[in-house]
């Protein structure tokens, strides 16, 4: 199962636990682990950086992300975002 479809898993089960007739508590705790697992997911997936004047920044959190010669940043160093490099 690649990340997206991993994702789409995560979505697609909140909506189904919203359906369910348990304790709040329960189904609480259940939606809260899985929007964790959603977001961390969606990190996983890389996003082209922004680019604001020189700088290339972080799709997410707008840190600044480096680029060089010798290899870029895959990850963010703040948040986690995979970085996607191809047609930069």
């Amino acid at each position: 199962m690649k990340n997206k479809e991993a994702q789409k898993w995560c979505l697609t089960a909140i909506e189904k636990i919203n359906d369910l007739e348990m304790s709040t508590d329960k189904k609480q705790t259940a939606l809260d682990a899985l929007k964790k697992c959603s977001k961390a997911l969606s990190k996983q997936i890389a996003r082209k950086p922004k680019r604001k004047r020189k700088a290339l920044l972080c799709p997410v959190c707008e840190n600044l992300i480096i680029e060089t010669p010798y290899g870029n940043q895959k990850h963010c160093d703040e948040c986690g975002q995979a970085i996607d490099w191809s047609e930069i």
